[in-house]
């Protein structure tokens, strides 16, 4: 099946990778022996949340509708 996608859903994916890239880079520069990984986590977290707000979560799709998620019986 293939799945086609709108020039607005291209442009979001592009914006998540350039907030990628940047967190990658950033997070390059901080590496260096000795260092943490949880300062090094801490740095990608920082770079992500700078990204803004109007950033999409992982628990929307491209188009911004939610994501179906799995919900639990009431006898659990």
């Amino acid at each position: 099946m293939v799945t086609y996608r709108s020039p607005r859903e291209w442009e979001i994916m592009r914006e998540a990778g350039r907030v990628v890239a940047r967190t990658l880079e950033k997070v390059r520069e901080a590496a260096e022996p000795g260092v943490p990984l949880a300062e090094l986590d801490a740095v990608a977290a920082r770079c992500i949340k700078e990204a803004g707000p109007g950033r999409r979560s992982c628990t929307t799709t491209p188009t911004g509708r939610r994501r179906p998620t799995r919900r639990r019986s009431a006898s659990r």
